[in-house]
């Protein structure tokens, strides 16, 4: 066999590897960012309910980026989606 053939045809296979691992993280990072979301309008809705209005809208400000979270490809968590003070607001509120 051709010594480039082999090269081209293991190339392909790490392109596929690194593909499927790529398609399951997004697929992870679609769920956690779900489940922030809507940990956070939970918790804005006990707030308005019960007459806190002062950190309504600014929870959805902090969330980072999905791109970012999407290449952190050794987290797999919703812990560093948002900083850790919100975090520590919405955590009663996020549903497994």
């Amino acid at each position: 066999m051709d010594k480039a053939y082999v090269i081209f045809k293991i190339c392909g296979l790490i392109g596929l590897c690194f593909c499927g691992i790529m398609l399951h993280k997004n697929n992870v990072t679609g769920k956690n960012y779900n489940k922030i979301l809507n940990a956070i309008y939970k918790y804005s809705l006990d707030q308005l309910n019960n007459g806190n209005l002062e950190d309504l809208t600014y929870l959805y400000d902090k969330i980072e980026p999905y791109q970012k979270t999407l290449y952190r490809l050794w987290d797999y968590g919703y812990k560093n989606i948002v900083p850790k003070d919100v975090f520590d607001k919405i955590e009663p509120y996020i549903t497994q």
